[in-house]
C-alpha cells in the first residue's frame, strides 16, 4: 500500500485508538462489521481502511469520530489517487502529464480569492450570482405585471 504520511497517520491513530481500548483484533471483529483479519490489514497498513472501519472503531471505543474522519479523507485522496492528480497539469499536447508547481499565470493571480467549486475567480462567481438574481426579479416583475394586466382588462 501507498507509504505517504496522510496515510501512515491515520493507520497510526487507528492503531492508538485500539490499544487504548484494550480490544484485542478477535473482540474487534465480534463488535464491528469486520473480520479479526481485516482489522488486520487495516492496522498493519497493508490495504484501505473503509469509511466505515474508522466509524465503527470510533463507535465502539467511544471516540469522536470527526477527527479520524479528517484524516481519513487525507488518505483515502492518497489511496484513490486524487492527491497525486490534483498536483498534475498536462504538459504536452498528447496528454502527458508531469507533477509541477503552479503556472506562471496561478502565480500571478496568487492574490486572487477562487470560487472553491468552480476554480474561477471570486468576482465572477459574485456578478454571475448577481446576474441570475437580477433576472429572477425582471422575471417576478414580468410576471406581476402581466396578471396586474389581465385582471385590468376586461374579458
Amino acid at each position: 500500500m501507498t507509504s505517504r504520511p496522510e496515510c501512515e497517520q491515520l493507520v497510526g491513530e487507528l492503531r492508538r485508538l485500539r490499544a487504548r481500548s484494550g480490544l484485542s483484533l478477535a473482540a474487534l471483529a465480534a463488535r464491528t462489521p469486520y473480520s479479526k483479519s481485516s482489522w488486520q490489514r487495516y492496522l498493519g497498513g497493508e490495504q484501505p481502511v473503509p469509511r466505515s472501519a474508522v466509524e465503527a472503531l470510533c463507535a465502539v471505543t467511544g471516540e469522536p469520530s470527526r477527527p479520524l474522519l479528517a484524516l481519513w479523507e487525507l488518505a483515502d485522496a492518497v489511496w484513490s489517487g486524487r492527491a497525486v492528480r490534483a498536483q498534475e497539469v498536462p504538459v504536452d499536447g498528447r496528454g502527458g502529464r508531469s507533477p509541477v508547481g503552479p503556472s506562471p499565470e496561478e502565480e500571478a493571480l496568487s492574490g486572487v480569492p477562487w470560487c472553491e467549486a468552480a476554480r474561477v475567480p471570486r468576482r465572477v462567481c459574485v456578478a454571475t450570482l448577481l446576474t441570475s438574481l437580477a433576472t429572477v426579479v425582471v422575471v417576478a416583475f414580468g410576471v406581476v405585471l402581466v396578471r396586474r394586466l389581465c385582471r385590468a382588462r376586461p374579458a
